[in-house]
C-alpha cells in the first residue's frame, strides 16, 4: 500500500467513491463534488492524501485536510479540518490498516505545519465513523442540528429584497479576529471562502424588514445526495415527487440523485413572522432556480424554533469532534455557530 498526494488525475476516481460512500444512520447521505479539489480551496493551506493499492493501482481510500486559522474563545489558533474521509467499498474489509497508515502521514505532515487542533464533523449516528474518530483522539466539543427544507414553489414577497452582487465587509468582519461574541469563528475566511463563492456569484443576499438570510449555492461543489430514508419519510418523499408531476408546487427530493442546495451561512431577524416570511420568500426563490434543498444549521446549544421550519423537514444531528495538541481549551464553549466551510 502506498500514501501520496492526490492529483489531478485521481480525479474521477476519488469523485466516484465519493458518489458510493454514504455517511451511514437513520438518513443515508453523501456529499457530491465535480472537483476533489472544491473544498481545499476555501482553505488558505492543507493537502489531500490517497491510500492506493500498489499492486493494481486502484485507489483504497482518501482524506482532505484543510489548514486554516481559528480563534477559540479569545485566542487565535492554527487548526486543521479533516474532511472527506472515503473508503472504496471494495476494500471496505481492509479498512484498519489504511486508516491506520493515512492518519500516521496526516499527522507526521501537521506536526511539521505547527498545528494546534484538529478536528472533524460527523453524524451522531454514524456509529463506525464515531468510532473511528474516538480511536484517534477526537471527542465531541459541541453539537449543531441541520435541518433540510424542501423547496416549494412560494410566492416571492414584493418587498423582499434579493441581491447577488452585494458588498460583502459584513461578512468578512464578522469571520474576523474583531469578532470577540463567538466561542469557536473561523477568522481566515475573507481570503478564501468569502473570496472564492463571491467571486463565482455563489452568494446571496435576501432581506424583509426585520431578517435576513445570506447563503450560497452549493452546486458542484457540496451538492446533496440521499440514498436511503427512514420508512415514513420515504413515503413522504414518493408522495411529494409523484402528486409534483401533475401539480408543480414542489422540487421534490429525489433518491440517488444529485440535489443542488442552497447553504444558510448566516441569519438575523427582530420579528419571528419577518423570518417566517422571508423563508417563504427564498423557497419560491430556491424554486425557480432550481434547488431541491434549503439547509439550515443550528448550534445545539442554540433557542431555535423548529415550527418557523413548516412541518415538512429532514432532521440530521452532527458533532465537531477535536483533538487539541497544544492544550487548547475547548472546554464550556457557549457563543456558537456554524463553521461555513465544513
Amino acid at each position: 500500500m502506498i500514501i501520496r498526494d492526490a492529483t489531478e488525475n485521481d480525479n474521477l476516481k476519488m469523485i466516484d467513491i465519493q458518489r458510493k460512500s454514504d455517511q451511514v444512520g437513520e438518513f443515508e447521505i453523501t456529499l457530491v463534488k465535480n472537483d476533489f479539489r472544491s473544498k481545499s480551496n476555501f482553505f488558505s493551506d492543507g493537502f489531500y492524501l490517497i491510500a492506493e493499492d500498489e499492486k493494481t493501482s486502484d485507489i483504497i481510500g482518501f482524506l482532505g485536510v484543510g489548514i486554516g486559522q481559528f480563534k477559540v474563545k479569545d485566542k487565535i489558533y492554527k487548526g486543521a479540518y479533516l474532511y472527506d474521509l472515503r473508503t472504496n467499498p471494495k476494500f471496505r474489509g481492509k479498512v484498519a490498516r489504511w486508516l491506520k497508515s493515512i492518519f500516521e502521514e496526516a499527522a507526521s505532515r501537521l506536526s511539521k505545519m505547527e498545528i494546534d487542533f484538529y478536528f472533524a464533523s460527523i453524524k451522531k449516528d454514524n456509529m463506525p465513523s464515531v468510532k473511528l474518530l474516538r480511536h484517534f483522539d477526537l471527542f465531541p466539543i459541541y453539537g449543531y442540528r441541520t435541518y433540510s427544507i424542501p423547496v416549494f414553489n412560494k410566492k416571492i414577497s414584493k418587498e423582499t429584497m434579493i441581491e447577488k452582487d452585494f458588498n460583502i465587509t459584513e461578512l468578512e468582519n464578522f469571520y474576523s479576529e474583531r469578532n470577540n461574541k463567538i466561542d469557536f469563528l473561523p477568522i481566515d475566511l475573507k481570503n478564501n471562502f468569502l473570496k472564492i463563492v463571491k467571486h463565482e456569484n455563489r452568494l446571496i443576499r435576501l432581506s424583509y424588514k426585520s431578517a435576513q438570510i445570506i447563503g450560497w449555492d452549493t452546486k458542484d461543489i457540496a451538492d446533496i445526495g440521499i440514498s436511503n430514508l427512514p420508512r415514513k419519510h420515504k413515503m413522504i418523499q414518493k408522495t411529494l415527487y409523484f402528486t409534483s408531476k401533475i401539480i408543480p408546487f414542489i422540487n421534490a427530493p429525489l433518491l440517488n440523485k444529485t440535489m443542488k442546495t442552497f447553504h444558510i451561512i448566516k441569519y438575523e431577524y427582530k420579528e419571528e413572522n419577518d423570518f417566517k416570511l422571508l423563508l417563504k420568500s427564498l423557497s419560491g426563490y430556491c424554486y425557480k432556480n432550481k434547488f431541491y434543498l434549503i439547509i439550515i444549521f443550528i448550534p445545539d446549544n442554540q433557542t431555535f424554533n423548529e415550527k418557523i421550519l413548516g412541518r415538512l423537514n429532514y432532521r440530521v444531528d452532527f458533532a465537531i469532534t477535536a483533538n487539541s495538541v497544544t492544550g487548547v481549551d475547548f472546554s464550556n464553549l457557549q457563543k456558537l455557530i456554524w463553521l461555513p466551510r465544513l
